[in-house]
């Protein structure tokens, strides 16, 4: 049976790739003792500059912390909801619901700005904004998870002349 990842490096981080993912995507996880960066195999044939800005904007979301943040407030919002299901007011308990997942959905935006701004103390400006150029969301909405091409830029005040 073959592997469904390879490992690239291991240190602080340890990162792996996917195989048999086409898509170029990242993510991350955050472990016990060290983070976790797992890379599609067409994000890990990206050039050297690129894909050094996608393992440092993944390093940006577990330095600062984003998994335990959304785990907390996720968590928080889905327990109230149960107790107030469990209590009969699910009049109540769905608008929290419906909250939660667009709360989630902003947060998670935030977050990829942060991460962008993390990257920047670890690449060039110009790897990642070539990068997001290449790569990011064209549009966003509030239901999206990333912000669009442009707000990351404006976000790195990138200098687009």
């Amino acid at each position: 049976m073959k592997r469904k990842s390879y490992l690239i490096s291991e240190e602080k981080y340890e990162v792996r790739v996917m195989r048999g993912h086409s898509q170029i995507n990242a993510f991350s996880i955050r472990g016990l003792r060290k983070g976790y960066i797992f890379l599609t195999e067409s994000a890990a044939s990206l050039d050297e500059n690129k894909l050094k800005a996608v393992i440092a904007h993944e390093i940006g979301h577990l330095e600062r912390n984003h998994h335990v943040k959304m785990a907390l407030l996720m968590g928080s919002l889905i327990t109230i909801s149960m107790f107030l299901l469990l209590d009969g007011m699910s009049w109540v308990a769905i608008p929290v619901l419906l909250l939660a997942m667009l709360a989630q959905k902003s947060l998670s935006r935030k977050f990829e700005l942060e991460a962008d701004r993390y990257a920047l103390r670890l690449v060039p400006c110009q790897d990642l904004v070539s990068l997001i150029s290449s790569y990011g969301d064209r549009e966003a909405s509030i239901l999206s998870t990333h912000p669009d091409v442009s707000t990351r830029l404006k976000n790195l005040n990138y200098n687009w002349s």
